[in-house]
């Protein structure tokens, strides 16, 4: 049972991925081991204990530095049932962009404001707009900026971010990202050994923000910034 279910796992990113190399395949592999941890609502340090490993060899997975073995990619399968592994593959390799809205407004997209591109701010949880997507862009959601510490990518005070909503997030992906479920940013996302950075792109001085370790559990993906809106 254990090895059919690894078997459906791997043979998943085989298929269902293009992949171009081995560092490919690895990548991949870090992104859908972070992907699994947040499905099953488990912290670094609470897969580690069940599948028998370290906390920071869980984030040396995660961030692609280190491979698991067949055994450990057998312990972490067996976390799952062979349903959860085709939902899965529906949710994550198949990547849907927008979820079907229940309400009048399913030909738009809501419109979020007071999102930092600073020192950081309360996200709001009020919609204050609807706005149509495009026929090409990928988002779930709009966010309205304040602050500057992202104008060296053309997104200044009040400019509108278009969101793909996901709980993970790749080397250099720029993300909304929520702090202590309070604190919201958009930023650069840095991987660093067993951490990564949240790095801010402003010609004027801003911190970088560095999560190692255990920190890394105070930070939620909420999403990936897909384009920017001109005003």
């Amino acid at each position: 049972m254990e090895k059919n279910k690894m078997f459906m796992l791997i043979h998943s990113i085989n298929r269902d991925w293009s992949l171009e190399s081995e560092e490919d395949f690895k990548d991949k592999l870090a992104t859908m081991i972070t992907f699994i941890r947040n499905e099953l609502d488990l912290t670094q340090a609470e897969l580690a204990k069940r599948i028998g490993v370290s906390p920071s060899t869980i984030g040396n997975y995660e961030q692609g530095t280190r491979t698991p073995d067949l055994q450990t990619l057998a312990k972490i399968s067996n976390l799952l049932t062979k349903e959860d592994i085709l939902t899965m593959k529906n949710e994550f390799l198949q990547m849907p962009a927008i979820e079907e809205k229940e309400d009048h407004n399913n030909d738009k997209i809501p419109v979020y404001g007071n999102v930092s591109c600073g020192g950081g701010s309360l996200m709001m949880d009020n919609v204050i707009d609807y706005e149509e997507k495009g026929e090409l862009e990928e988002a779930d959601f709009i966010i309205q900026t304040t602050g500057s510490s992202m104008n060296k990518l053309g997104i200044f005070e009040g400019s509108k971010v278009l969101i793909k909503k996901q709980n993970y997030a790749q080397n250099n992906d720029i993300v909304l990202a929520s702090i202590d479920n309070e604190e919201a940013l958009l930023k650069r996302y840095k991987t660093i050994d067993e951490g990564f950075v949240l790095v801010p792109e402003s010609t004027e001085p801003y911190e970088r923000k560095v999560f190692m370790n255990e920190e890394t559990e105070r930070v939620k993906i909420l999403g990936i910034a897909t384009a920017v809106r001109l005003r």
